[in-house]
């Protein structure tokens, strides 16, 4: 809904008309829906696995694997008292929260994905904003509000993990960023380029 809000991207009349026999995912939207979701994915699986190491619990990936497997079996067993029952709590909840964020991210640079996020700042789309901290607010209630994280089976983190949870979450907005310089500099590149042969 926040997306649907938004002004349109001045200039868009200067592109090419679109075929409406062409596929919604062609001109690289293929590309840029897998690529981003699997983007999505390996910061999500990331944030599952370094818990353990994180907490010095791990040295390898087998060792990581060994703690969470021990405990899933504790949590299971509902042997809470257990360091592995917390490491995999902590585990799933980190991972949980990466996947939700990760996508408020990612809404904030699909806004235009030619231009640097920057411009949201002017933008008259206040709902955008709305949504992104209503997102993150919900998002951290569910994991630290007593009760609500019960209802949820969250496990609360502290600013330490909240720290870990965001900086992986921004991954979807960074690469944005770097395509967005990209085709800017590609765009300036070729209007040289024109320039020139005129």
């Amino acid at each position: 809904v926040a997306l649907g809000s938004d002004e349109k991207e001045k200039g868009i009349m200067d592109d090419q008309p679109r075929d409406p026999k062409e596929s919604l995912f062609s001109r690289g939207g293929y590309m840029l829906t897998f690529g981003y979701g699997i983007l999505i994915t390996i910061t999500t699986v990331f944030a599952f696995l370094m818990v353990p190491l994180f907490e010095g619990h791990a040295q390898s990936l087998k060792e990581v694997a060994d703690v969470l497997n021990a405990g899933y079996d504790a949590f299971k067993a509902g042997q809470t008292d257990l360091v592995e029952y917390t490491l995999y709590s902590q585990s799933v909840t980190c991972a949980f929260c990466v996947l939700g964020i990760s996508e408020l991210f990612h809404m904030i640079g699909m806004t235009s994905i030619r231009k640097s996020f920057v411009h949201n700042f002017t933008s008259k789309n206040w709902l955008l904003w709305v949504a992104f901290v209503v997102g993150i607010g919900l998002q951290i209630a569910v994991v630290n509000i007593p009760g609500l994280n019960t209802f949820f089976k969250c496990y609360p983190l502290d600013i330490a993990h909240w720290g870990i949870v965001f900086a992986l979450s921004a991954a979807p907005l960074v690469v944005h960023e770097i395509v967005a310089l990209v085709l800017y500099i590609r765009k300036r590149v070729k209007n040289r380029q024109n320039k020139v042969t005129q």
